[in-house]
């Protein structure tokens, strides 16, 4: 993203509510807010575990499609993105048997 931008393109703004919209139907938030490049999803208890678990046991989770899921990744807090690169970077070694 430009950091000379003050909004978020109509595209990457539809990516997002699309993902937040779909997190809320399913009971992980209660609402979010999107302002400028800032986005606050609003976790309910137990909400970031369920989307993280969805995100890694589904190829579609809760089912958005799979161009989707980045987006899904992009919104969950700092520590649950580190969390998964790890795992993923693990799980890359173990097949690569480094």
């Amino acid at each position: 993203m430009n950091p000379h931008r003050k909004e978020l393109s109509k595209t990457d703004r539809a990516n997002y509510t699309t993902v937040l919209e779909v997190l809320k139907a399913h009971d992980c938030i209660t609402g979010y807010k999107i302002v400028g490049h800032d986005v606050t999803p609003e976790w309910k208890d137990e909400g970031v575990i369920r989307a993280r678990l969805e995100l890694a046991a589904s190829s579609k989770p809760f089912g958005l499609k799979r161009s989707q899921r980045g987006w899904l990744l992009l919104v969950l807090p700092q520590d649950e993105q580190r969390r998964i690169a790890a795992g993923f970077t693990h799980a890359v070694k173990e097949r690569l048997d480094l």
